[in-house]
């Protein structure tokens, strides 16, 4: 589900900066028709085409002191902070999705009937892990175009991913009520039917959603995930050796591949598709910790150490790297039939 959502929530930001909202029909102001403000609109364009965001920022800022009441000039400003938080890092790029949640709320309220502006303000509380500001924002957004699958569905991961799984499958079967061929509400459902223990619905949706779009690796991951978690570690297997060597060596696909073979107890195996990918992926604390426990339980604990001296490049503080290694070392006091531990090779394949 968290990774749905997040490849969800990068769309719409990459959407919203591409052509921002003003295709579902924004209603402008006296002061957006000038010619000045049309010339400062076509510069705010082009930098931000240049890639020059703090200048975008600047101008789109100078424009709303002029007019704060012209939803235009409220939206201009919040996709140029929006720019500027996706090119920089840190503290940064926290204070300007701030500002951008300030501005697109502004503009969604100036113009109470554009279904866009309201999801763009969810999205970006989303980006800030306001959740609960996200749902009120989506389910706004849904009631403005009750014919849109898109906003149903995010209020549905929203919903599940602040714990209230049962509360998200309304909206999402409405999502796919109106879209029923659309394989990421389905997927999506059929992950909220998991996480509230209706296996077979789960199952079943899931499988629906992969027949739609069986080369889509988030949607075969989420089903695999699923079988997995009703018992069916060995179907999951399958879904999963059916994407190509360099598709599995996404972390999301490596842990989910780590994790079956780790229930049918073929743990070389396991800690081999985990080592794969975190080579490819070195910050990705999760999959470091994984594949260091792994690697352990295959009876790799040299190589075990080696994955749990690397946990700091993925976040971990150096008290979170000491409980590891002390899990490793106890896994490696009750291992019996240690395996000889090659060092991984790098790819020379590039992961799309």
């Amino acid at each position: 589900m968290r990774r749905l959502y997040g490849t969800l929530l990068l769309l719409s930001v990459s959407w919203m900066l591409l052509v921002g909202c003003e295709e579902q029909g924004s209603e402008s102001t006296p002061q957006t028709n000038s010619a000045e403000v049309s010339a400062a609109l076509r510069a705010i364009d082009q930098s931000l085409t240049a890639g020059h965001t703090d200048a975008a920022v600047t101008i789109a800022r100078k424009l709303v002191l002029i007019a704060p009441e012209d939803p235009i000039l409220q939206e201009t400003l919040g996709r140029a902070l929006l720019a500027r938080a996706t090119s920089v890092g840190g503290p940064t790029a926290r204070a300007s999705q701030e500002e951008a949640l300030v501005a697109y709320e502004t503009a969604a309220r100036l113009t109470p009937h554009h279904a866009g502006l309201a999801h763009a303000a969810g999205v970006v509380a989303d980006l800030l892990g306001r959740t609960p500001t996200a749902i009120e924002w989506y389910r706004r957004a849904g009631e403005i175009d009750p014919l849109s699958p898109s906003y149903p569905l995010y209020e549905g991961l929203a919903l599940s991913r602040s714990a209230l799984p049962m509360q998200a499958i309304a909206p999402l079967a409405r999502s796919v009520a109106i879209a029923p061929s659309n394989a990421m509400c389905l997927a999506a459902l059929a992950e909220a039917y998991a996480r509230t223990g209706q296996m077979d619905l789960a199952i079943s949706t899931a499988s629906r959603a992969r027949e739609i779009a069986p080369n889509d690796g988030v949607v075969r991951i989420m089903e695999a995930r699923i079988v997995r978690l009703a018992q069916q570690p060995d179907r999951a297997v399958r879904l999963l050796f059916a994407m190509d060597a360099i598709a599995r060596t996404d972390p999301a696909a490596a842990m989910e591949l780590g994790a079956s073979l780790t229930m049918l107890g073929r743990h070389a195996e396991a800690a081999d598709a985990l080592e794969r990918s975190a080579v490819e992926h070195p910050t990705d604390g999760a999959l470091l910790e994984a594949t260091a426990l792994a690697c352990a339980h295959s009876g790799m604990i040299d190589r075990a150490i080696f994955w749990v001296n690397r946990v700091r490049a993925g976040g971990f503080t150096p008290a979170q790297e000491e409980i590891l290694r002390h899990k490793v070392v106890e896994i490696g006091r009750g291992s019996t039939s240690p395996t000889p531990s090659p060092s991984p090779q790098p790819s020379t394949t590039v992961n799309p």
